[in-house]
């Protein structure tokens, strides 16, 4: 594992409903630890950086990520904060050890909105590998379908194993500024 990776137990609570104050809010280092954790939850650790800001996650970013990691979906998961790379281009990283133990060989995913609706997309693999690294084809049509902007923070959801379909959990910068 590496220390962009976390595997988080689970304890079977139920999702936390409510608003973030500032007392709930976690330092730096306390956002690298876990305890309340319904499902194995995967947390990319390197977060992304801005060339025109810094940090994604200043302000609005840092309750976004928080927000997020308050959300205890019922399956396997991980996390992604959105650096502007990725809706410049067709291509969304998958968290590696996610995707060796639930995608790999699938060659089509599809990612589902909060709405029910789905977009179909694709895997792409590194040479010589059967788990893949992004998700390629279909990423862009979805991240601005679903207004997804630099430094918001989604929760992919596996929601079917066998056609690999992740719901889309997206907590909006804009809405934690």
């Amino acid at each position: 594992m590496t220390t962009t990776e976390i595997k988080y137990p689970s304890n079977g609570d139920k999702k936390r409903q409510g608003n973030l104050n500032e007392s709930e809010m976690s330092t730096p280092q306390e956002l690298s630890v876990r305890e309340e954790v319904d499902t194995e939850l995967i947390i990319i650790e390197n977060l992304p950086m801005s060339s025109t800001r810094g940090s994604v996650l200043s302000g609005g970013g840092k309750r976004a990520l928080q927000a997020a990691r308050m959300f205890k979906p019922k399956n396997p998961s991980f996390i992604r904060v959105i650096p502007a790379y990725s809706l410049k281009r067709n291509v969304m990283y998958v968290c590696p050890e996610f995707a060796k133990k639930y995608a790999r060989g699938k060659k089509n995913v599809k990612l589902q909105a909060s709405s029910g609706k789905w977009w179909p997309c694709q895997f792409c693999f590194k040479n010589g590998t059967t788990s893949p690294k992004t998700i390629g084809k279909g990423w862009k049509p979805f991240a601005r379908d679903d207004g997804i902007k630099e430094g918001d923070v989604c929760v992919f959801e596996l929601i079917n194993r066998m056609e690999v379909v992740l719901k889309v959990s997206i907590f909006r910068v804009t809405e934690f500024a």
